[in-house]
């Protein structure tokens, strides 16, 4: 299967037991990485990381209010669980995460619809979350 052109993903970062707060939450991780856990030596992951929702496309048209709108669509029955993990450990910063791959030697790719509705950035603002936009070459 090819690499995806673009995904978005809730994530949960800090200095927190990814676990405890994954627990407190009836929805299933992406990924939960416990800080310094794969690297005590080089402590590394230097923070905790905890991932929920991610959605991806594979599509040459990368439409992130879509891809947003679905992370939100998963995540809306768990608002109050996930807010209360939040408040619980103010050590974690919430994000809405974009990621988006461009080819590195094209210039017939269409550039990303690239915004996001007014209730992802309202979900997004009760649950006390920034957006971080990537974009890379590959």
């Amino acid at each position: 299967m090819p690499d995806p052109t673009a995904y978005v993903y809730f994530a949960l970062r800090g200095d927190f037991d990814p676990h405890a707060i994954a627990a407190s939450v009836a929805l299933e991780t992406d990924r939960c990485v416990n800080k310094h856990l794969h690297d005590a030596e080089r402590q590394l992951p230097r923070t905790s990381l905890l991932d929920y929702a991610r959605q991806e496309t594979f599509d040459e048209l990368v439409d992130v209010y879509t891809l947003a709108e679905r992370v939100v669509d998963i995540l809306e029955p768990h608002a109050q669980s996930l807010v209360a993990a939040l408040r619980s450990c103010p050590a974690a910063s919430a994000t809405l995460q974009v990621v988006v791959w461009f080819p590195a030697a094209s210039s017939n790719v269409s550039t990303p619809i690239l915004g996001f509705s007014q209730r992802v950035i309202a979900f997004m603002a009760t649950l006390g979350a920034g957006i971080d936009i990537d974009s890379y070459r590959r």
